[in-house]
Formats: C-alpha cells, sequence, structure tokens
C-alpha cells in the first residue's frame, strides 16, 4: 500500500506542470474563442508546441482549436475533412502499415493533420509523418524516419 502511495505521489509531481500549462491554454481557449465546452485535447510539437482543443462552440458545432503560445487558430469541424476521414484514407492507400496517432497540426502554413505510423520493412520497422491538409485531405509531406531493426 505504500509503494501504491508513494507511486501516485510521483506521478501527480511528474504530471503537475503539463496540468497546469493545460488548465493555462483552456483557460485562453474560453477567453479568446466561441468554446463552451471541451470534448478532448491533445498536443501537437512541430515548429511552435500547439495544445489541440475538441470542442463545442457556441452555436452547438463542433470545433478544432490549435493554441501555441502566440497563436490561436480556430475550425469548424465541417469546414475540414474529419480525423475519422483521414485514417480511413491512409488505411485504405497503405493497408500495410500500424496507423499510431492521427492529430491536428500545423505544417509550413498549413492547418493539417498529422499522421504518424509505422511500417515493418525488409530490414526492419519504419515510422513515418505524413500530413494532410485539413481543408481538404490533400496530402502535402511525408517524412521518413530511420529503420529500427
Amino acid at each position: 500500500m505504500i509503494i501504491f502511495l508513494f507511486l501516485r505521489w510521483y506521478y501527480l509531481t511528474i504530471q503537475s506542470p503539463h496540468r497546469m500549462e493545460l488548465k493555462e491554454a483552456l483557460k485562453k481557449a474560453y477567453a479568446e474563442t466561441n468554446l463552451i465546452e471541451v470534448k478532448d485535447t491533445d498536443t501537437f510539437i512541430g515548429d511552435e508546441v500547439y495544445t489541440i482543443i475538441y470542442g463545442i462552440n457556441e452555436e452547438d458545432e463542433d470545433i478544432i482549436i490549435w493554441l501555441s503560445e502566440n497563436n490561436i487558430h480556430t475550425e469548424l469541424v465541417t469546414d475540414g475533412i474529419s480525423k475519422k476521414k483521414v485514417k480511413e484514407l491512409i488505411i485504405n492507400n497503405k493497408p500495410d502499415i500500424e496507423l499510431l496517432r492521427v492529430t491536428p497540426a500545423k505544417w509550413t502554413d498549413e492547418w493539417a493533420w498529422e499522421v504518424f505510423y509505422k511500417r515493418n520493412e525488409e530490414k526492419g520497422t519504419r515510422h513515418y509523418y505524413d500530413f494532410y491538409r485539413f481543408e481538404d485531405g490533400e496530402w502535402l509531406e511525408t517524412y521518413t524516419m530511420s529503420v529500427m531493426r
């Protein structure tokens, strides 16, 4: 029992800065957008670190907010390709992959979806990052990582 309590205390201590950052990001999103309800959050790390907020606006529409230290951007989910559609697109085009994550992203000057996946190859496993434009799902770029043996 003491070990469990110590591990719980340790976990909460380690996570405390992250929880405070998220709390501040949500406070800023409520103040600067028409967000009224948060459904989920995520993080995207690119040129800037973005807190991604999935929520509902005052018109009862699903929205996605990209929030960084210097930038805040909101899109209606219906104005872009959905997360579900991005997953279907990648799985249909690359059936031999293992999909690891799909998250809203910023690629150069485009609001996008980042698709992180891995594929087993002859020399080992390779990870990939694909970027698709949020607006229409058009492929933008693929980053290929080194083979992991």
